[in-house]
């Protein structure tokens, strides 16, 4: 039988491991083995039950988000919590793993519990990364071996998810190495730097820039702390230069006129519905875009020949983040607010 998959995403394994952490006894004895083989201490789960599996964990008191929550409990009341973050080929968002650890810590100051913190990636993804913080690594290829050690009852929903995690592993081989330029990154700390040197543009909550490569040229603001909300400012742009945006979820295109209207008086503003991505496929959500044209900004160049471009775009981002702070509570998209 042809089976094939195109574009498989992290969201695809996330679902893929968390089937098997729930229904899989032999894959969690697997999963529990191999922590042993790396911590003496741990036990293989004889007498523990699983109790909670979650996919993309974010209660409120946690700082970020776990791919993979799951909570095992022993019959004499001992908790053992596993946060699990599952990477293709996606960079690490700055500190990511540090965060993790921090959430195990408060886990481990619980009554009874053990918490660990795991990351889920290919091979080729560790050799680029060789100093997570993680308390222990699994490779998809070792991933992939187990599935074929475990599932063998079960040919065709073996052969269904076996094909899917080669279909991954084989993503990560043909995908480019991440090359730092210095030049960008540094310019890039430098427009933080002097976006929180400000009172009100520190309220636009720009995001960590992290480490950047010549292409990444996006600054990202969360002034609502809202992911779905974004205000970007667009560097380098090759064809439409640098620019500023603010994406809205709508639920519909009736939704995006109402928006469209309240911006009516603003003519400096272009009004875009997005229901497809780059790539020509439909959203999930579709978006509404409020885009202004900025100074141009090279990031590649020395900060100081940018600055006054660069104070002219936090300006323009104040402005609209005011603007849309007026609007915000005047219509709901889903039956609920934004914010």
């Amino acid at each position: 039988m042809d089976l094939e998959f195109s574009k498989i995403k992290e969201r695809d394994t996330n679902l893929l491991f968390l089937e098997e952490f729930y229904s899989s006894k032999g894959f969690v004895e697997w999963f529990f083995g191999q922590l042993k083989k790396k911590e003496a201490a741990i036990d293989v789960p004889n007498d523990y039950n699983l109790i909670k599996c979650v996919n993309s964990y974010h209660p409120p008191s946690e700082n970020g988000e776990t791919d993979i929550y799951l909570s095992f409990k022993k019959n004499n009341g001992e908790k053992l919590k596993i946060l699990i973050e599952n990477k293709i080929d996606a960079e690490l968002q700055p500190e990511q793993d540090e965060r993790y650890k921090e959430r195990a810590k408060k886990l481990n100051e619980e009554n009874n519990t053990t918490a660990y913190t795991v990351v889920f990636a290919p091979e080729k993804y560790f050799s680029s990364h060789s100093s997570l913080a993680f308390d222990y690594t699994f490779s998809y290829e070792c991933i992939l071996k187990a599935l074929k050690d475990t599932l063998n009852n079960d040919s065709q929903r073996t052969e269904f998810k076996i094909r899917m995690l080669e279909e991954a592993i084989k993503k990560k081989e043909n995908s480019s190495v991440k090359v730092i330029d210095q030049d960008v990154t540094e310019f890039c700390k430098c427009y933080r730097d002097f976006a929180n040197a400000d009172d009100n543009y520190k309220i636009l909550s720009m995001k960590d820039p992290g480490q950047r490569s010549t292409r990444s040229t996006t600054i990202n603001f969360h002034p609502w702390g809202n992911k779905k909300i974004n205000m970007v400012h667009q560097m380098n742009g090759a064809e439409e230069g640098s620019y500023l945006y603010l994406l809205i979820p709508v639920l519909n295109v009736e939704v995006h006129e109402k928006i469209r209207s309240f911006f009516s008086e603003c003519q400096k503003y272009t009004i875009i519905f997005e229901d497809r991505n780059s790539r020509g496929d439909l959203k999930d959500i579709p978006e509404t875009k409020i885009k202004i044209n900025t100074d141009n900004i090279e990031a590649s160049e020395s900060f100081e020949n940018h600055k006054e471009g660069i104070e002219n775009t936090l300006k323009e981002a104040w402005e609209l983040y005011k603007l849309w702070n007026k609007y915000k509570d005047n219509f709901r998209s889903d039956g609920s607010k934004f914010f």
